[in-house]
């Protein structure tokens, strides 16, 4: 029952914040859906390595290209492992009497809060959370095993919730490097505006530059911004925001859509957001991005390149 409600609460957030034509992507908290059995698995993993503002948690944020996807996780291991066995999650967890939920996905915040997951066996939470009419709640960060069975993952540890957000951190394209001013974010958003269905869509680096995507040649879009000695970052990109949104959508239906009775437990979830600010791919957010649940979501697309994949809990090795 989680599950279902989980789809739907995704797809009414997704339609709402797919629709904002500048608004820039953001990863949201993963949504659970199961997924399809799959055989096919990638046969090349190359890593970037980014280290983390927390240097004492001795993690790095790893970049992998995965036959083309662009894959985004937080690990203790060089590899990404073929099932993830054991994860570090932080969230909310909330206790109504079965035992601690671990919420996988956006929780109401009322008093006390409600959300849906799988219950952590073996993990008493009464001795730090708060409580309000029997429910006992509060964030967390824990380790347990995955995927989930029955709904259900095991205990291993827990510690004071730190928050793990590996998040696709897009750079100034080198070729801007050089520019001195840029015109007002609001300039750029309309006259990606005026481009209609032919725009590729905005994206914000990381230190805070709207660059414009265009599917056509960037120069006489950058000469009809430059003016009083401000220059635009101006990229060309293969899709339009619409042609994204379209694979997007198409994305969404096969996957609330398939009966997935082989599932195995795999949790993944679509993020919201507008796909023509993920810098020409379509975000995904999933639990545990082992290669397993990669090619799982890679199947549902004809071209694999489209799809950027950000692992939400970090992997640990097990060995």
């Amino acid at each position: 029952m989680w599950r279902m409600l989980m789809i739907l609460l995704a797809i009414a957030l997704a339609a709402a914040a797919c629709r904002s034509a500048d608004t820039t992507t953001t990863l949201a908290p993963a949504t659970s859906v199961p997924a399809p059995t799959t055989t096919s698995m990638p046969t090349t993993t190359q890593a970037t390595t980014t280290t983390t503002t927390e240097p004492a948690a001795q993690r790095e944020v790893r970049t992998y290209d995965v036959d083309g996807i662009e894959v985004v996780v937080m690990t203790e291991v060089e590899e990404l492992p073929q099932r993830a066995e054991v994860i570090e999650y932080s969230t909310l967890l909330i206790n109504e009497g079965e035992g601690p939920m671990m919420c996988l996905g956006p929780y109401m915040t009322s008093y006390p809060p409600q959300c849906l997951g799988p219950v952590i066996e073996g993990l008493d939470i009464s001795g730090w959370a708060e409580e309000a009419n029997g429910i006992y709640f509060g964030p967390r960060t824990v380790v347990v095993t995955w995927p989930a069975v029955d709904d259900r993952v095991q205990f291993v540890s827990e510690s004071e919730h730190e928050p793990l957000e590996p998040v696709f951190a897009a750079e100034l394209p080198e070729h801007c490097a050089d520019i001195d001013r840029f015109p007002p974010k609001q300039v750029i958003q309309d006259y990606s505006r005026s481009l209609g269905k032919q725009s590729g869509g905005l994206l914000l680096t990381d230190d805070g530059t709207l660059v414009l995507q265009v599917i056509d040649d960037p120069e006489p879009h950058r000469e009809a911004l430059s003016d009083d000695g401000r220059e635009a970052c101006v990229v060309q990109v293969s899709r339009t925001a619409a042609e994204l949104l379209r694979i997007q959508d198409d994305l969404f239906a096969q996957i609330t859509g398939a009966d997935y009775a082989s599932s195995r437990g795999v949790v993944l979830g679509v993020t919201t957001g507008n796909p023509g600010g993920a810098g020409g791919r379509i975000e995904i957010g999933v639990v545990a991005a082992d290669l397993e649940t990669i090619e799982a979501i890679a199947a549902l697309v004809e071209d694999r390149t489209v799809l950027r994949i950000i692992g939400e809990g970090v992997l640990l090795d097990t060995g």
